[in-house]
């Protein structure tokens, strides 16, 4: 008598080979795939803190070098005349601290937040006017810019008013001995001719005026004349 063997969908192998299947977790992701995500996420976020506590230190190396200049400038500050307005000095903290001496000029750190960088802003872009990490170097860079920008001031102003009062005077006595005589003549015959044209306007507009109250008066009177001719 033969014996009907299970088919083999039915038997499991008996062997062990094959391992009972895995359920999957939240979304069809299998727990395996779940715990490396989590601790991916968990190195991303630890690798983001140490960079920004290495940046925020950083910053701070830099504001520090940058208030030690600050100090060592103020000899400077002090021998720029009250009435000059065209500096500013003041450290201005932020992601790339800044040192500014004007509105153009100013001092930041390398990449080292050890080197200064005297920086001024021109037409045709930034400038880099000396780079040292010598404190006195850098009083001394900034003194002779200081310097450079008082001179294009007075240059500027010298350009404005002319060289001296006396000259600015002599300028003018000699541009009214060099004026033609017959200057004022031209301008009365200009106002001369100004005032013949507004007349003679008012008079064409007068005129206009008495022919068109004339026609009017014309047409009135034919209307009346033929009105009462028929009545």
């Amino acid at each position: 008598m033969t014996q009907e063997r299970p088919s083999g969908r039915d038997t499991e192998p008996d062997d062990g080979s094959a391992a009972s299947p895995v359920a999957p977790g939240p979304a069809g992701h299998a727990p395996e795939a779940l715990a490396s995500l989590k601790l991916a996420m968990r190195r991303a976020r630890f690798d983001d803190a140490e960079r920004l506590g290495a940046m925020a230190d950083m910053r701070a190396a830099r504001i520090g070098r940058l208030e030690l200049l600050a100090e060592a400038l103020q000899p400077l500050v002090l021998q720029i005349p009250e009435d000059v307005d065209l500096f500013d000095f003041g450290l201005m903290p932020g992601l790339n601290p800044r040192l500014f001496l004007d509105m153009i000029g100013f001092v930041e750190m390398g990449r080292d937040a050890r080197t200064y960088r005297l920086i001024q802003d021109t037409r045709y872009g930034r400038k880099v006017i000396i780079e040292s990490d010598s404190v006195p170097r850098m009083v001394e860079a900034a003194t002779d810019y200081v310097a450079r920008r008082l001179l294009e001031r007075d240059k500027a102003l010298a350009a404005e008013v002319g060289d001296t009062p006396v000259d600015a005077g002599q300028g003018k006595r000699e541009r009214k001995a060099l004026k033609p005589k017959e200057s004022t003549r031209d301008g009365r015959m200009a106002r001369l001719g100004h005032a013949l044209g507004i007349a003679f306007a008012m008079l064409i507009d007068l005129l206009g005026a008495i022919a068109f109250f004339g026609i009017l008066f014309a047409f009135g009177w034919f209307i009346w004349q033929r009105f009462h001719g028929l009545a």
